[in-house]
């Protein structure tokens, strides 16, 4: 999305700016100025013989923010009773499953369910074992 602007008013409102004002505003991000309004802040600095090697690159947006560590909530697990009670009793992992998605904890339902499948093959080996021996 561009703006159009006055370049022969921007250009001489810039005529009047000292050199470090005009300075910040040819080094800054197009999320603080439009790239023609930055463009302009270099072409006025080269005309008054001030040169910088950073006026070769264009404008830029600014890199996006990083995320707080802290506030990003930690991901949801399954108590260790809760494991011990999928794989066992795999019948209740549905339940326990169904519980915690529907509280939003989407990563400790899956968890169940995965422990359920565990708990279905650990059965599915015993019950080979009991009758191979």
């Amino acid at each position: 999305m561009s703006t159009q602007i006055d370049t022969d008013a921007v250009r001489q409102r810039y005529r009047d700016l000292d050199a470090d004002a005009l300075m910040r505003i040819a080094l800054a991000t197009t999320d603080e100025y439009g790239d023609d309004a930055i463009l302009l802040a270099r072409q006025e600095l080269l005309a008054r013989g001030v040169r910088d090697a950073r006026f070769d690159t264009p404008p830029g947006r600014s890199p996006p923010p990083i995320p707080n560590a802290r506030a990003a909530q930690p991901r949801d697990h399954l108590p260790w009773p809760m494991k011990l009670l999928c794989v066992v009793v795999t019948g209740a992992a549905i339940f326990v499953a169904a519980g915690y998605m529907l509280a939003g904890k989407k990563n400790a339902g899956g968890e169940a369910l995965f422990l359920m499948v565990v708990g279905w093959f650990g059965w599915f080996l015993l019950v080979k074992l009991i009758h191979h021996a």
